[in-house]
Order: structure tokens, then C-alpha cells, then sequence
């Protein structure tokens, strides 16, 4: 065997910086000098020792930055205890000889002429944690990356596997929708009804089985709050269809009013987890070009779900056996199914991965996700691309994760963003959505004075317009903008509902009828633009790491929560009302209430709430539109305010056209920028290439070894 040289050398043990942004190591001189506590000079060694034993593409054009940063650490101790005061705390005198020496033998680490070895640096080995010091057989470098992520469809082309992501996501979100429509139709029938009885005496536990689904989606969303970030994207998906499917048995298995109960809250647990998480997947997998249009799609096939749920019901209306409603309930696990046998083969998010350190398989995904055709075009993007992740998850972990970080402003802005999730969200609720969905069937009776059966039918036909309208800002939301759609979406609200308020005041006239049918299928169109994705993809996508899954569940529990509150503050006696007209399930069932007592004036008060919807996204509303979840990032570092929303979209195109710049500046060259991002998010001077250092040693080597 030949002996090891310097370049095998450099191969195995050089040190692709990039890789660990977050690691300062002229900053253990200062932790000595500053006083640190032994913990964090462990925390120092440790994150050098991980680096050490992380083998990479051959990258020796690292090895001199990565010798002067060693030697800036191997310090003379002797002279750091001369000049420590006595009292000062802790004293290197505190530490232990062999941690001291320690220091001294960093420098010959990164030494050419240390042999090629596995095992820990010298004098380390006693003060770092066993598992780090396992040695590793050496072995070739692979290509392109040395710890590849595996999943089966890896061998598919970018674009094919990013439509089996929005595929997967998608029939997640159908199953969202079907949930939402398909116990409202069942409540009516026959066969139900023989079943619970108690159900058709008692109103109170009527709207009591209605309410707890809510509260379990809630409690769903909440669960992907706290845990979130811990499972994984994937497994959380994974896991609330399992809890969902376990729902689903319990309810198309019930013989009792309890069992019924117990399934609708185990099923609402599994959605609330299901959509406070497959949106998050859905954006940190997708280009920032394509991120909005894959929500859309998602949304409207949640829309094809209710539709779905609604004709299910309502082609077996004339099945007086069992199998009426127990067939529909069952359904569900067929969906859930779908869902899981698809994610297992998928990847997981590339920025959960770099989250949690598991860096070269956050690189394997990223370059498997990279539509890129060059291979050295596509080899910078990945670079870029991890640096850009990288620098953010530093600045993210300066500050703790929690709940507590999602009230907290500084630079990232980290209250803002979640409060503007949360408001997308509670914006949906009360735009007036649920009345139009489900007070439907009474306008049609009611004004045009059509029967029964008939609404319905035509209540049907609104839920199959509903789904083209949602399909209509598919090709819209990256052209347009998220902003701008919101806008449009609200305004047309705001005339739509004063149209209705003009229309319904005389409920005789069967031409202003006519009319105010009209507008509810003008209604849902200008919804279907704006308002029912973007809620939905705003709060995964202006989070930032750490606090996306948080801000999400935040946002999810919000639409949840008022859509429980609103169904328990209703009288039982309009829920057992509307439910007698045989329509999806009720959420903002007091709508129905309202528009009884106070008539038509009730339309006013939604003009009046999306008229203001219009002045508070045009003011406070970001633009997303194009940027990359870490620009958004900068955007917020930059702008200090909470009056972003006018002068975002300058900021965003500013932002993009810097990052293309710099992206076409490594493509030509070869270097790729290390500092930019990470001191835009730091605030410390926008993003400007013209100011970043770039050295002959942070050029990126795309020849093979």
C-alpha cells in the first residue's frame, strides 16, 4: 500500500468551509481571553473534532485557512494566564493540564505532514463524548457527496421528483378537504340517524359531535408545534396519517354515540398535524420559483376533496343500509394510505436536514432537487444554495427555539412573521367564505324560491365551479405576486358581498334573486385567486427555520380555534337547522344565525371586514413572490419595521437580483461568496457583492478527483 501523501492527506481531513459557516474558531481565543465558562470551550472542541472527522471531496485549497485558523487557537497559554486577573472567572488555571496542552496541539491537526490518521487529535480524546471518537475505516470519496441521502426515487430527474413531492402533498390535502365535507351530508340521512338517534333528539350533543373535530385539529397543530422540528417533516406527515387512519376505523366502525366522538377526535388530531406540516414539507422542498404554484395546486385539490366528499354523499342518498355512511367515513383510510405509501419513498426537507447537522444529506437532496442541466452550473447552485441555508441556521441558533422565540423581534423579526401567519390565516375564517359555502342552499330557496332537492343540486354545481376558480391562480401566483392576489382577492370580496347586501334586501324579487346567485359564484372566484392558498402557504414560507414549524402550527391552531369558537357560540337550535338542509359540514355556522336576525345588513359587515382586509395586507403584507426562504431572511433584516408592505416588493427584487448576481459570479468564476448572507441576516450591512471579500481559497473546485 502506498504511503498516505499530502494531497490523500488534505483529501480526507480537509475541510470544505462551507460545509460549517456557523464555526468561528478564532473565537476560542476569545472565549479564553473573555472569560468563558468550560462548557462553551467544550462546545469548541467538540464542533473541531466533528469537523476533523468529516471526510470531503478533496478541497485542499482549505488546508492553509484551515492551518491559521488552528494556529490562531494554539495560543500561548502561559501568556493567557499572565494576563488574566486573578479573580477573573474561570481562570485557565481552572482547567485541567491536559485541556490546556490541548490548545498547543491544534496547530498540528491541520499540519501537511501529519500522517493520514482516524483517531481523534492528540490530548482530545479524554474530554470529548466516546460516540465522536469512534475511528472510520477510510474510504474513497464519493461522488458528488460523501454521505448521500437514500430514497427510492432518487434516480428520477428533478422535475419528475418535485411533482411526486407536490403529488404526495396534494393527496394530503385532498384528504383535508374530504374530511371537511363529508359528515355534514351523512348527519341527514336515514341510516345515521337509526344509529344515533340520540343525535336527531339532542341538538346540544348535535353540535357537540360537530365541535370536537375542531378540537382535535387544534390539539393536532399544537402537537406540531412542540414536536415538529424533533420528528421530521416526513415523519410527522407519516405520523398524523396513521393517527388519522386510526380515526377514520374508529368512526366508520362505531355501533355508539361515543365511540363516533372518540374517532373525530383522533381524526381532527392527525389533520391538525397533517396541515400544519405538509405545507411546511411542500416549501422548503420546492424552488423558490415554483414554491407558490405547488401550494396552489395543493389547495385545489383540497377543493376536489370537499366536491368529492359532497357527490359521495349525495350519490348514496338513496342507500337506506349502513354502508350510506360508513362507506364515505371509511374513505378516508384509503387516502391516508395513498399518502404514506408515496412519502416513504420521498426525501426529506434538505433545511430540516441541515438543522440538524446531517449536512451532506442535505446536499443530496438539495443537488437531487437542483433542475440545474450543467453538472458544474448545477454543482455551484448546491453550494450556493447550502451556504445560503447554512449562514441562516447560524444566525438562528444564536437565539433558543421555542415559544418564546416566536414573541422575540431583533433582526429576525421572528413575532412579525408569526403574527402575519396567524392573521392570514384568521383573515380566511372571516371573509365571509363559510357563508357563502353553506348558507348556499337557503339563498337559492329562499330567493329564487327553488325546492329543496334543487338547491342542493345547484349547491353542488357551486362546490365543481369552486374547483375550477381555485385552479385559476395556478399559473398566476409566481407572475402576479402573493400580495397583489390578496388584494385583488379582497377587493372583489368586498364588492361581492355589497352586490349580495343590495340584492337580498328585498327577498321577493326573484331577478335580484337571480342575481345574488350570481354572486355566489362571483364570490367564490375571487376567493378561489387569493384567499383560500396563500393563507396556507404564507405562514411556511415567511417563517423563518427556526420557527417555521412553530409559526405554522400557530397559524394552523388559529384557523382551528375560530372555527371551533364560532361553532360552540352558535344556538343549537341553527345548527340542527342547517344541518336539516343537508349540506357539508357547518363551521361558521353563526353566520347562518346572523343573517336570519339582522337580513341583509349582515353582507355589509363582510364588505366593510374585506374592504379592510385590502388597506392591512397592502401595509403590513410582505412579498414573497421569488425570494428563497433564506432572502426573506435578509428582507426582514434589512427593513425594521412593521410597515413593510409597500416597499417589500422593491426590497425583494433588489434582494434577487444581488443573489442572481452572485450566483452568476460563482458559475463564471469559480468563488463562491461566504459572507454575504450571513451578514445581511445579521444586520450588520445589506447585501451588496461589491463589499464581500472573496480569496483564492474560497474558490470551489468542480473537477472530479
Amino acid at each position: 500500500m502506498a504511503p498516505p501523501t499530502a494531497d490523500m492527506h488534505t483529501t480526507e481531513w480537509g475541510v470544505r468551509s462551507q460545509h460549517f459557516p456557523a464555526l468561528d474558531f478564532p473565537n476560542i481565543r476569545r472565549q479564553f481571553e473573555s472569560g468563558a465558562s468550560e462548557q462553551a470551550i467544550d462546545r469548541h472542541f467538540r464542533q473541531l473534532l466533528l469537523i476533523l472527522r468529516t471526510p470531503t471531496r478533496a478541497a485542499p485549497f482549505l488546508a492553509p485557512a484551515a492551518r491559521q485558523l488552528a494556529a490562531d487557537v494554539a495560543v500561548d497559554t502561559s501568556e493567557l494566564v499572565a494576563q488574566r486577573a486573578p479573580t477573573s472567572r474561570p481562570s485557565l488555571r481552572h482547567l485541567p493540564p491536559a485541556r490546556t496542552s490541548s490548545l498547543s496541539s491544534l496547530a498540528q491537526v491541520f499540519s501537511p505532514t501529519r500522517p493520514r490518521s482516524c483517531c481523534a487529535p492528540p490530548l482530545l480524546d479524554r474530554h470529548l463524548k466516546p460516540e465522536l471518537l469512534r475511528p472510520r475505516q477510510a474510504r474513497p470519496a464519493m461522488k458528488p457527496f460523501d454521505q448521500p441521502y437514500r430514497f427510492a426515487m432518487k434516480r428520477l430527474p428533478p422535475q419528475y421528483l418535485m411533482a411526486c413531492i407536490t403529488a404526495c402533498c396534494g393527496s394530503g390535502m385532498l384528504l383535508f378537504g374530504y374530511d371537511q365535507g363529508v359528515l355534514g351530508g351523512l348527519l341527514s340521512g336515514g341510516p345515521f340517524q337509526r344509529r344515533f338517534p340520540e343525535l336527531t333528539t339532542n341538538s346540544n350533543l348535535r353540535g357537540a359531535t360537530v365541535a370536537i373535530y375542531e378540537i382535535g385539529c387544534a390539539l393536532g397543530a399544537v402537537f406540531g408545534f412542540f414536536y415538529g422540528d424533533k420528528l421530521g417533516r416526513r415523519n410527522s406527515i407519516m405520523l398524523g396519517m396513521l393517527v388519522l387512519s386510526i380515526g377514520a376505523i374508529l368512526q366508520f366502525m362505531s355501533y355508539g354515540l361515543a365511540q363516533m366522538i372518540v374517532g373525530r377526535v383522533v381524526t381532527g388530531l392527525g389533520n391538525g398535524l397533517n396541515t400544519a406540516t405538509i405545507p411546511v414539507y411542500q416549501n422548503e422542498c420546492s424552488k423558490a420559483h415554483h414554491r407558490g404554484r405547488a401550494v396552489v395546486i395543493e389547495m385545489a385539490v383540497n377543493i376536489f376533496g370537499v366536491m368529492l366528499a359532497y357527490w359521495v354523499d349525495y350519490g348514496l342518498r338513496n342507500n337506506q343500509t349502513e354502508a350510506q355512511w360508513r362507506l364515505p367515513l371509511a374513505l378516508q383510510v384509503a387516502f391516508a394510505l395513498v399518502t404514506v405509501s408515496t412519502i416513504i419513498f420521498l426525501p426529506e426537507s434538505p433545511r430540516w436536514l441541515a438543522s440538524r447537522g446531517r449536512i451532506a444529506e442535505a446536499r443530496d437532496v438539495i443537488h437531487h432537487l437542483d433542475s440545474t442541466p450543467d453538472e458544474k452550473a448545477r454543482a455551484i447552485s448546491v453550494d450556493v444554495q447550502m451556504n445560503e441555508i447554512l449562514a441562516a441556521i447560524e444566525e438562528e441558533r444564536k437565539t433558543a427555539t421555542g415559544f418564546r422565540t416566536c414573541l422575540r423581534m431583533g433582526a429576525p423579526r421572528y413575532r412579525q412573521r408569526v403574527g402575519l401567519g396567524m392573521f392570514s390565516q384568521f383573515a380566511q375564517q372571516i371573509s365571509g367564505i363559510n357563508l357563502i359555502t353553506y348558507y348556499a342552499p337557503v339563498i337559492f330557496q329562499q330567493s329564487i324560491g327553488m325546492s329543496h332537492d334543487t338547491a342542493l343540486l345547484l349547491s353542488g354545481l357551486n362546490g365543481c365551479a369552486y374547483f375550477l376558480s381555485a385552479l385559476v391562480p395556478i399559473p398566476l401566483i409566481e407572475r402576479v405576486g402573493r400580495r397583489k392576489l390578496m388584494i385583488f382577492s379582497a377587493a372583489g370580496q368586498a364588492i361581492t358581498m355589497a352586490i349580495l347586501a343590495a340584492m337580498t334586501q328585498d327577498v321577493g324579487n326573484k331577478a335580484k334573486g337571480y342575481v345574488a346567485a350570481v354572486m355566489l359564484f362571483v364570490f367564490n372566484f375571487f376567493f378561489s385567486c387569493g384567499f383560500l392558498s396563500i393563507p396556507w402557504l404564507y405562514p411556511a414560507e415567511i417563517n423563518p427555520l427556526a420557527t417555521r414549524a412553530q409559526g405554522a402550527g400557530l397559524a394552523t391552531m388559529t384557523n382551528w380555534l375560530f372555527t371551533f369558537l364560532v361553532v360552540m357560540i352558535t344556538p343549537t337550535q341553527v345548527i340542527f337547522q342547517v344541518f336539516a338542509y343537508g349540506v357539508s359540514e357547518l363551521t361558521f355556522v353563526i353566520l347562518y344565525s346572523a343573517t336570519e336576525k339582522i337580513g341583509y345588513k349582515f353582507y355589509i359587515v363582510w364588505a366593510c371586514t374585506n374592504a379592510a382586509f385590502v388597506l392591512i395586507i397592502y401595509v403590513f403584507f410582505v412579498e414573497t413572490t421569488g425570494q428563497t426562504l433564506e432572502d426573506l431572511d435578509l428582507l426582514f433584516a434589512r427593513e425594521q419595521s412593521w410597515f413593510i408592505g409597500p416597499k417589500s416588493a422593491r426590497l425583494a427584487k433588489e434582494i434577487r437580483a444581488a443573489r442572481n448576481a452572485q450566483r452568476q459570479e460563482a458559475l463564471a468564476t469559480g468563488v463562491v461568496n461566504l459572507t454575504a448572507h450571513k451578514a445581511g441576516i445579521a444586520g450588520a450591512r445589506p447585501l451588496d457583492l461589491e463589499h464581500v471579500e472573496q480569496t483564492s481559497e474560497e474558490k470551489f473546485d468542480t473537477k472530479e478527483d
